[in-house]
């Protein structure tokens, strides 16, 4: 996991060669967390979402392309940047669950006072921190936990500003719509159900145009969601349980442990022995620092 935190502030930009935001942003191998601590601008995603992002708010993207214009002579972002295969590595089920949720789309979320002094002493520590070798073999745990935080408190926030944190015009868009349900339905039934044509029925429509509108409002195919839960509790239960390939096989209803391995190896390049096993050495090693 790559964590790297900056201001896109004239100093920043000059003493490193960190991204000034002030092109288009090709983030297909990033997540983005950005906190606006000063100025306003309008943020607009290749896939045709826009809001103004003015002091106290918070944008979330993942898998958009995306820029910042209209810009303020003031405007300021504190920027999170994560490498994607984070979300491929997460282990706690709620953790990526809460994730994928608050990334399926891009977000403006509006913080309170507290929330943004929250948001902003956290990430100047964490900054700070990230500096800081003497504590190397605490890191990752820190970091983990900080990016827990920063989570679990934007879900908060947006469930708290409900419909506010849609971009403009985002409750007219049918696709919209469908993907939120869509996504809804896959995090609850993925463990028995994991055919486009079951949530098709479900949402009362087409495989085709399920799989159009999803991968119109997320940027991402219907399958690949579902691939994603199922990997992550996969993964899950071989790194903190001692259950068998057999007993995984039969909790998440495929039709044979063959069928998981075959599966799991064409999703993550190992087999799950092999994963088991190296996951326990990683922290073993980790252990031992």
């Amino acid at each position: 996991m790559r964590l790297r935190i900056f201001d896109n502030t004239p100093e920043e930009i000059a003493a490193s060669d960190r991204n000034p935001l002030n092109g288009m942003i090709h983030s297909d191998d990033r997540i983005y967390g950005m906190i606006c601590l000063c100025g306003s601008g309008v943020f607009h995603a290749e896939s045709g979402e826009m809001f103004e992002v003015n002091k106290q708010d918070c944008v979330l993207v993942y898998q958009r392309d995306f820029i910042f214009e209209d810009k303020s002579p003031d405007f300021t972002l504190r920027i999170l940047q994560v490498d994607k295969n984070f979300l491929t590595h997460l282990l706690d089920p709620e953790f990526r669950q809460g994730l994928f949720k608050l990334f399926s789309r891009p977000r403006q979320i509006h913080l309170g006072r507290n929330q943004f002094d929250i948001y902003e002493k956290s990430t100047r520590f964490l900054r700070l921190l990230m500096k800081e070798h003497s504590m190397i073999e605490y890191k990752r745990e820190i970091i983990n936990g900080f990016l827990r935080v920063f989570t679990y408190t934007s879900l908060m926030n947006l469930e708290r500003t409900g419909t506010n944190a849609d971009p403009i015009g985002y409750n007219s868009k049918r696709e919209n719509k469908v993907s939120d349900k869509f996504l809804d339905l896959v995090r609850n039934n993925f463990k028995e159900n994991r055919t486009i044509i079951y949530y098709a029925d479900r949402l009362g429509m087409s495989k085709r145009n399920l799989c159009s509108l999803v991968l119109k409002s997320t940027g991402r195919n219907a399958t690949d969601w579902i691939e994603d839960y199922l990997v992550g509790e996969i993964k899950r239960l071989l790194a903190h349980t001692d259950m068998t390939v057999k007993s995984i096989a039969y909790e998440l209803n495929f039709s044979s442990p063959s069928h998981l391995i075959k599966y799991f190896k064409k999703a993550t390049g190992v087999t799950p022995r092999e994963y088991r096993l190296n996951y326990q050495a990683s922290r073993a090693a980790r252990k031992q620092k």
